[in-house]
């Protein structure tokens, strides 16, 4: 086989660890991090960061993350540029990418209403999106799947909560997930 030039080998690591955006997500991280500096640097404090993106993404992104996100790009620097602060969204992204495409799923299962963090599975719901399963087989999965609160909806629904912690404890508990 061929090997990797220097350049295609620093191509694929890029895209392993930062996400791609398209040129209207660049634009409006652009806007975002205008909006938020308060001085003529055209710079952003790294202790600003955490409440800048908090506030854009409507997400808590804590301080520590950031702290070592900087730490990773920005090594001792102070103050970000647009540049950097693309580039740690970017990489924020890449992180978190697995949490997104769950979230993703849910909403396309639950609808809007997982946007407010609540939401409801029903059997029928369920059925929608999985027609090749009978009702019986709909509540034995719902009803399975509550074992947070011990069979609560007796497999007729699974609140949002616990239809969560339904796919992502058996990940942790089996090593799968490292944060």
């Amino acid at each position: 086989g061929s090997s990797l030039t220097f350049a295609e080998f620093l191509a694929l690591a890029n895209e392993a660890v930062m996400m791609t955006f398209p040129q209207a997500r660049i634009a409006e991280l652009r806007s975002i991090f205008k909006d938020a500096i308060k001085d003529s640097s055209g710079t952003l404090h790294h202790s600003k960061l955490s409440a800048v993106l908090s506030d854009a993404f409507n997400h808590h992104i804590s301080h520590e993350m950031l702290e070592c996100l900087c730490d990773e790009w920005c090594g001792a620097c102070v103050r970000v540029d647009e540049t950097k602060f693309i580039a740690l969204v970017s990489r924020l992204v890449r992180l978190h990418e697995r949490d997104w495409e769950l979230f993703q799923g849910m909403r396309e299962v639950l609808g809007n209403q997982v946007i407010a963090g609540h939401g409801r599975l029903t059997v029928r719901r369920l059925l929608e999106h999985a027609p090749d399963l009978s009702e019986e087989q709909a509540e034995e999965l719902l009803w399975a799947a509550d074992w947070r609160r011990q069979g609560h909806h007796t497999g007729k629904a699974l609140d949002f909560c616990d239809m969560l912690c339904a796919v992502l404890l058996p990940s942790w508990r089996a090593g799968i997930r490292d944060d």
